[in-house]
């Protein structure tokens, strides 16, 4: 068998080019806008909440939109919700938190992740003197 590479070896072996399953994050528990779909990003966002009047269900409806799709809406005022009851609001600072997470393993990085080369052993035979050593 031929010899087993260093991790350093194999952790910095990329393109440069960050992993496609990975997404940015800036929030601690990530949220999606409910008018286009996409990860709020920004720490400020417009909400809307309906509270239900019995206490078995505390909230009826949660409406978050991102600033872009507000300023995209707000001229025609077609929201999902009534314009006048959407509020601007800021996220507070123990739910701020960037990190990157892959979205097929589920793992959080606080670093930026890569998309790994994979490596052939065999192709690098040459490193270990030549010959395979059993």
């Amino acid at each position: 068998m031929s010899k087993q590479l260093r991790a350093e070896l194999c952790l910095a072996n990329n393109k440069g080019e960050p992993d496609p399953d990975c997404e940015y994050f800036t929030w601690k528990q990530p949220t999606r806008c409910d008018e286009c779909g996409q990860w709020i990003h920004d720490y400020e966002y417009y909400f809307y909440e309906k509270k239900s009047i019995e206490k078995s269900q505390r909230h009826l409806i949660r409406y978050f939109c991102c600033i872009s799709c507000y300023m995209e809406k707000l001229p025609t005022e077609s929201f999902l919700h009534p314009a006048n009851k959407i509020v601007k609001k800021e996220l507070s600072l123990k739910e701020r938190l960037q990190f990157y997470q892959n979205m097929v393993t589920m793992r959080r990085y606080f670093e930026v992740q890569f998309a790994r080369v994979p490596l052939n052993a065999d192709a690098y035979f040459h490193l270990n003197g030549g010959g395979d050593k059993a």
